[in-house]
């Protein structure tokens, strides 16, 4: 099971700093957790980076099967199809979303695939890496804004 959240605070000078967590659990026990700073982003596009992180671990790692978790409403419903994604600067990154869960479902059956959304009380790991990413931050030691990298074994982009 995949936990993922996003965190984005909005800066004085009208920017925003960006990041995303998220957790591996297996029966019940977290495997690997992953925090990374992304910039001046919005919390849709941070909520988007992080599902987009689990999927591609996902995909490289082949699980059985597995469940993918966000407390983000708007991505959840986009993502299951009882939405449309209307907002241009998403579409893209939606459209990466879909891709994966498409080739994971192939790759593991439609039934042994679930996207679903969580109350954030049931986040709060991911949440927390959310925040410490952004917290932590610091240029020059954190390379692609990677602050957390517990177990978070690296992957060939996929798309």
């Amino acid at each position: 099971m995949y936990n993922s959240d996003s965190a984005s605070r909005l800066q004085p000078e009208d920017s925003c700093k960006a990041s995303f967590g998220a957790e591996l659990c297996v029966n019940g026990d977290v495997v690997a957790r992953y925090g990374v700073f992304i910039g001046d982003r919005t919390n849709n596009e941070a909520e988007y980076s992080g599902i987009l992180a689990t999927l591609r671990h996902a995909l490289a790692l082949r699980p059985a099967r597995v469940c993918f978790r966000v407390d983000n409403k708007l991505v959840c419903e986009q993502l299951c199809g009882r939405w449309a994604c209307r907002a241009p600067y998403l579409v893209a990154m939606y459209e990466a979303c879909v891709g994966l869960i498409g080739d994971i479902k192939a790759m593991l059956g439609t039934e042994n695939v679930i996207v679903e959304h969580v109350c954030r009380e049931y986040n709060a790991g991911a949440d927390s890496l959310a925040n410490v990413a952004i917290d932590n931050y610091n240029p020059g030691a954190h390379v692609n804004g990677v602050v957390v990298n517990e177990n978070w074994q690296p992957y060939a982009p996929v798309r």
